[in-house]
């Protein structure tokens, strides 16, 4: 598939190199690929005005975990468990509910970016995420916020890291079906595993699945 010509007013931002834990470094510049690319994908298909009825002026209002000092402590030493045994290459099952997710949103530096613009659930094999993506790095579109709903398959297959929207919904309603075709066969992870950091991480996991309500993370 060819790369379309960059509309006058979109451009899409370079996905940030991970820090931290590997699921919060990769999660985090994947929503930036997808913004990218939603924005870029809203300017080429769409006048600029109707582009600004995607985007709102305002934030939405994204909940954050209330999480006291002893579940911080519990949930700081669950990711240091993970990172130990990606970084050791320690063989172990890893299991992380939306409730640890969202947790490690609030208390985790490693995940800030992630704060007050993203609200994670889980539904059976898909993470969605209640977020608000500022557009300030868009040319055209700084002040605006997409806010919406986004759902998300993540997966590692045999040592590669694939995330894939499955579903985008923005001011209560799906992304029109001729954007959607095109991101849904974008692996917005694809960028980040040229880091050597990632790579070297990816080589000590066997699998990563989202089952059963939880992403379940086996490291080898």
């Amino acid at each position: 598939m060819s790369t379309p010509p960059t509309s006058p007013f979109t451009s899409a931002p370079e996905p940030k190199k991970p820090k931290g834990c590997l699921f919060w470094g990769c999660l985090g510049a994947s929503v930036i690929c997808l913004l990218g690319l939603l924005a870029a994908g809203l300017g080429l298909k769409m006048a600029h005005k109707r582009v600004l009825g995607f985007t709102d002026a305002t934030p939405a209002a994204i909940p954050v975990a209330q999480v006291n000092a002893n579940q911080a402590r519990r949930i700081r030493l669950k990711a240091l468990a993970f990172q130990t045994a990606l970084q050791k290459g320690r063989p172990g099952t890893f299991r992380f509910t939306a409730d640890d997710l969202n947790a490690m949103i609030a208390a985790d530096k490693s995940a800030e970016s992630l704060k007050g613009k993203a609200f994670l659930t889980i539904d059976g094999n898909r993470l969605i995420a209640d977020a608000c993506l500022p557009l300030d790095r868009v040319p055209g579109l700084r002040g605006r916020y997409i806010n919406g709903k986004i759902q998300l398959d993540i997966q590692i297959r045999n040592g590669r890291l694939e995330v894939y929207p499955l579903d985008i919904i923005v001011k209560g309603k799906p992304l029109p079906p001729r954007l959607m075709k095109v991101f849904k066969t974008r692996n917005l992870a694809e960028q980040i595993q040229a880091d050597p950091n990632v790579q070297k991480a990816l080589a000590h996991i066997e699998s990563l699945e989202i089952v059963n309500g939880a992403v379940v993370v086996k490291t080898k």
